[in-house]
């Protein structure tokens, strides 16, 4: 998408002269929690960029998508293939825009959030849906193993069984990852202590299964796509 952030609930906090939103903008950060108690919203934060509580944020949010794939297209000089919506929260009535678009591919969690038109949620069981296909010829999947090393959860042994996991049932590895795993503009042993624990993933991959292909998520689809 365009934004990881939800843009039309911002522009209210923006309008509304919120002091605090105020601040963090003019210092450019977006990223604030929602207390609840000062908000008709039922999220916790901007993050889920693609929730909408009414037709016109809804709007808003499609012409969002179409603009992320121009962006992406004169920035990049490639056509994207897969699509994967911040924090998992996505509608049906968004997947429509990209039904002539090169988008081919979803990504969604086992659950996906979906949001209402009246500012709810319902969910959305992909659990048994895996590599399903739905009206508009877009292929889900999902990502099975997490390499997060940024957060103080990260377990080295569980990405391991997570892969071991995936290939034991012959399933490809798809590994979800944040590019603020790898930053390090403001602390160089960040990025690399965590290129240094990719490294090790990798190695351990390349000698467990020495036949292993790295492809990308658009040649994974057409694999997908064509397995029968």
């Amino acid at each position: 998408g365009r934004e990881h952030y939800n843009v039309p609930i911002l522009m209210r906090y923006l309008q509304s002269n919120d002091e605090a939103f105020k601040f963090a903008f003019k210092n450019r950060v977006v990223h604030l929690p929602i207390e609840r108690s000062h908000s008709n919203q039922i999220l916790t934060s901007l993050a889920p960029a693609y929730f909408f509580s009414n037709d016109q944020d809804l709007n808003i949010l499609k012409e969002s998508l179409s603009s992320g794939l121009e962006i992406f297209r004169n920035t990049l000089g490639i056509e994207p293939k897969s699509f994967a919506a911040p924090n998992g929260i996505f509608h049906p009535a968004l997947e429509d825009v990209f039904k002539n678009t090169t988008i081919e591919n979803l990504v969604v969690n086992r659950k996906r959030i979906e949001p209402t038109p009246e500012g709810g949620i319902r969910k959305r069981d992909f659990t048994f849906k895996f590599g399903s296909i739905n009206e508009n010829k877009q292929l889900y999947y999902r990502r099975n193993v997490k390499f997060e090393p940024v957060q103080a959860s990260y377990n080295y042994r569980k990405v391991i069984s997570e892969i071991d996991a995936a290939f034991f049932m012959k399933k490809p590895v798809i590994m979800t990852s944040h590019r603020i795993n790898f930053v390090g503009s403001l602390n160089k042993n960040h990025r690399n202590k965590n290129l240094k624990e990719l490294d090790n993933v990798l190695a351990y991959v390349k000698n467990r299964y020495p036949d292993v292909e790295f492809i990308s998520s658009g040649d994974l689809g057409r694999i997908m796509r064509n397995k029968d």
